[in-house]
């Protein structure tokens, strides 16, 4: 059936019905995060619970599965899939070569203490974030390491996981292979290298003035140097500094128009061969059988990565539903038609949007897939705004509301580590709460005017226009 000539689908309590299998999921989700486990494997729970539960809303029934199984195969849909399998057999190697302990070991060289240990942990947490593509996958090591170590010598407990929950932000804002980075480019066609490069004037802009934050507020007690010294060493390794060159060539091929899966080989084939050479790895840590079952880095990089696929695979249905009940159409019609009449308030209202959709769904990448398609884009192209513009609003924006209210992953992962950092060094390091990490977190708190500023003044709004997007 041809997309002008699909049927709608109907529920018993009108185009809002489509929202019960979202309503299921945000409601368990919203649990599982307040009771500190918010795993992927539990969400995903509630994400085909409330799918099952939507059957019993629509009036057809026969239909309404077989919408489900549509949205399952929108190609948009899979992108984020293939970003987090990428994410995870690159990542894998990154980490388990021991990059974080590389870029631990230069912190430790410079020797600052308080506010300016922040920023060091900020610009530290960018780095490793920036390579590997995944804020979570920063946010948990480097809390288990730099806070301890941060708050020990006299940062600011909050500040400090603030600063790293930042870095995290920061590399998910910009990073290449980051799966808002290219579900947003993917969603308004606009090439994963462009919207990088006209991003960074937003991140970098953004980035300094959280740095001059981090140095006003992070300043602490000094407690024990030796102590901090001790826990550094632990995890310092120069050695392993060098693996951040495949980052760098990954960003740097994206950023010269290479695609995202030649860019990802060659860093991949750079940094197998970087951690065999130096020794930091050897060929049977990658892949090897044992039991039955194949094992290794590799393996266990890709594999992490499942959860989230099923996660994506399950959710992606029910922005579909938004689509074909209608509701988006109401929508379209309240909104474009009736109350955004100016590129200005387009441009703001995308942002608006974004971090309704964010806030509701607790998953960036799905709140994309279920806003940008049908909604945002029409937006875009009633007011002519290009495919890089609308990527860099929709990106920006995520890089806000997901960081900043206290329910969401990264702060709840924020709460869970500090604790666990707090048993293991009794007196010395309090556990951070996500109602306190989510007033420190400056990036995403000045994101939020960088964007706004953007919008309203125009900054960056010839992005992309001589692009094909």
């Amino acid at each position: 059936m041809e997309k002008n000539e699909k049927k709608k689908l109907e529920f018993w309590i009108g185009p809002v019905g489509s929202l019960v299998p979202f309503g299921v999921f945000l409601i368990g989700t919203i649990y599982i995060c307040v009771k500190g486990a918010p795993t992927e494997t539990g969400m995903a729970l509630f994400a085909l619970i409330g799918l099952l539960a939507g059957v019993f809303f629509a009036k057809d029934r026969w239909e309404y599965s077989e919408e489900i199984f549509v949205g399952m195969a929108d190609p948009i849909a899979v992108v984020p899939v293939l970003c987090w399998l990428i994410a995870g057999f690159f990542g894998a190697v990154l980490k388990s070569s021991g990059l974080v302990g590389g870029l631990v070991w230069a912190a430790s060289k410079v020797d600052l203490s308080g506010g300016a240990f922040c920023i060091v942990a900020f610009i530290v947490c960018a780095i490793y974030a920036s390579a590997t593509g995944t804020s979570m996958g920063t946010i948990i090591p480097c809390m288990a390491v730099i806070y301890p170590a941060g708050v020990i010598i006299g940062a600011n407990p909050a500040v400090l996981a603030g600063a790293i929950v930042s870095g995290g932000c920061f590399g998910d804002n910009v990073a290449p292979i980051s799966d808002t980075t290219i579900t947003s480019a993917k969603i308004n066609n606009a090439a994963i290298g462009d919207v990088v490069r006209s991003r960074i004037k937003y991140a970098v802009v953004t980035a300094l003035i959280s740095c001059v934050l981090f140095l006003i507020f992070g300043g602490g007690q000094i407690q024990s140097p030796e102590e901090s010294a001790k826990i550094m060493s632990e995890f310092a390794s120069p050695e392993t500094l060098p693996m951040i060159l495949p980052a760098i060539l990954v960003i740097f091929l994206a950023m010269r128009g290479r695609h995202l899966l030649e860019s990802i080989a060659w860093g991949s084939l750079f940094a197998v061969a970087e951690a065999l050479i130096l020794g930091l790895l050897k060929v049977s840590d990658l892949i090897y059988v044992a039991d039955g079952a194949p094992q290794g880095i590799l393996v266990n990089g890709v594999s992490g990565m499942f959860g989230l696929c099923i996660l994506a695979v399950l959710l992606a249905p029910m922005a579909h539903l938004f689509d074909c009940s209608g509701l988006l159409a109401v929508l379209r019609e309240k909104l474009i038609e009736r109350l955004i009449t100016t590129r200005k308030k387009a441009e703001v209202s995308v942002l608006f949007i974004m971090g309704i959709f964010d806030a509701m769904i607790n998953f960036s990448t799905v709140a994309m897939l279920a806003a940008g398609p049908s909604l945002i884009k029409e937006i875009g192209k009633k007011f002519d705004i290009s495919g890089v513009r609308l990527a860099n609003l929709m990106d920006c924006s995520a890089c806000t509301v997901s960081y900043l209210l206290p329910y969401m992953v990264p702060l709840v992962a924020v709460m869970t580590v500090s604790g666990e950092v707090a048993a293991q060094y009794p007196g010395l390091v309090p556990q951070v709460t996500a109602n306190q990490a989510m007033f420190t977190s400056f990036y995403p708190l000045v994101m939020v005017g960088t964007v706004l500023f953007a919008a309203l003044t125009g900054w960056g709004s010839n992005d992309g226009k001589n692009k094909k997007s």
